[in-house]
């Protein structure tokens, strides 16, 4: 735990200089290495869990924005439909969502059972994205969000 605190710090720190005099390269591979960094402890927070977190995050998403459909969900998860099928594939089998089909369109809501998994699972969530930010004060965290947001849209 204290080794992640460290290299969160480092790459914060590398983040901070490097934008001062960065070229958008630079930019883009400091934030693969914070989003792969955040992934990484996400998923450990999640180690013991009985679902993954990425598994957790695509239940989040479906409850947010249900009913929606499977390219709904792959934009929303930024994954393939391809990815997204196998996804909702082993969430049906845990019987976490279930699929209606209308048309052509498989539309995807929660289970009871998913609804409480949510709900069971959020403040791990939570408590691993506080581990993962904690060392950021609030202000640092408003302007990376902004930054990130102006630069998305």
């Amino acid at each position: 735990m204290v080794k992640m605190k460290k290299k969160r710090k480092k790459i914060k720190n590398q983040i901070l200089s490097t934008m001062q005099q960065a070229t958008s390269l630079e930019i883009n591979e400091q934030l693969q290495r914070l989003a792969l960094e955040w992934n990484r402890g996400m998923e450990a927070a999640f180690a013991d869990q009985t679902i993954t977190f990425t598994q957790y995050n695509a239940l989040r998403k479906i409850k947010e924005h249900q009913p929606l459909h499977q390219q709904q969900l792959s934009d929303l998860l930024s994954v393939t439909k391809g990815n997204v099928s196998q996804l909702i594939g082993r969430l049906e089998k845990a019987n976490l969502v279930k699929t209606e089909k209308s048309g052509n369109v498989k539309h995807v809501t929660l289970t009871e059972a998913g609804e409480l998994e949510v709900t069971r699972l959020h403040q791990t969530a939570v408590s691993a994205d506080k581990e993962f930010l904690g060392h950021w004060t609030e202000e640092e965290q408003q302007v990376l969000n902004g930054l990130l947001k102006k630069a998305l849209s």
